[in-house]
Protein backbone atom coordinates (compact mmCIF):
# COMPACT_ATOMS: atom_id res chain seq x y z
CA UNK A 1 0.00 0.00 0.00
CA UNK A 2 1.50 3.51 -0.96
CA UNK A 3 1.20 5.70 2.57
CA UNK A 4 2.45 9.35 1.30
CA UNK A 5 2.75 10.23 5.34
CA UNK A 6 5.13 7.33 5.53
CA UNK A 7 7.55 8.44 2.86
CA UNK A 8 7.18 12.27 3.90
CA UNK A 9 8.43 11.16 7.37
CA UNK A 10 11.33 8.59 5.85
CA UNK A 11 12.76 11.79 3.25
CA UNK A 12 12.42 13.51 6.09
CA UNK A 13 14.16 11.69 8.80
CA UNK A 14 17.14 10.71 6.12
CA UNK A 15 17.82 15.00 5.51
CA UNK A 16 18.04 15.34 9.51
CA UNK A 17 21.22 12.69 8.76
CA UNK A 18 22.01 14.61 5.72
CA UNK A 19 22.07 17.79 7.88
CA UNK A 20 24.28 16.22 10.53
CA UNK A 21 27.39 15.06 7.75
CA UNK A 22 27.72 18.81 6.36
CA UNK A 23 30.66 20.07 5.14
CA UNK A 24 32.60 21.50 8.46
CA UNK A 25 33.10 25.39 8.91
CA UNK A 26 35.38 25.21 11.25
CA UNK A 27 38.85 25.65 10.95
CA UNK A 28 41.67 25.29 14.03
CA UNK A 29 38.73 25.40 16.44
CA UNK A 30 40.41 23.58 18.99
CA UNK A 31 37.21 23.09 21.14
CA UNK A 32 35.76 20.79 17.59
CA UNK A 33 37.21 17.15 17.23
CA UNK A 34 37.99 18.58 13.19
CA UNK A 35 40.71 20.71 12.55
CA UNK A 36 40.20 21.25 8.50
CA UNK A 37 37.81 22.68 6.83
CA UNK A 38 37.06 20.21 4.12
CA UNK A 39 36.08 17.39 6.75
CA UNK A 40 32.29 15.97 7.96
CA UNK A 41 31.36 17.78 10.78
CA UNK A 42 29.73 14.89 11.96
CA UNK A 43 32.43 12.67 12.32
CA UNK A 44 34.90 14.16 10.87
CA UNK A 45 35.99 12.28 7.72
CA UNK A 46 36.51 13.81 4.42
CA UNK A 47 33.58 15.37 3.29
CA UNK A 48 31.33 13.89 1.52
CA UNK A 49 32.05 10.99 4.00
CA UNK A 50 30.70 7.59 3.42
CA UNK A 51 27.63 8.37 5.35
CA UNK A 52 26.19 11.30 3.18
CA UNK A 53 27.21 9.91 0.41
CA UNK A 54 25.58 6.69 0.72
CA UNK A 55 22.25 8.67 2.11
CA UNK A 56 21.88 11.09 -0.63
CA UNK A 57 22.14 8.37 -3.49
CA UNK A 58 25.49 9.17 -5.36
CA UNK A 59 27.74 6.34 -5.94
CA UNK A 60 30.86 6.56 -3.82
Amino acid sequence: MHDPARVLREVEAKRRVLDRHALSPATGDPELPWDNRGDCQYDGETWPCDDGTALSGRAA
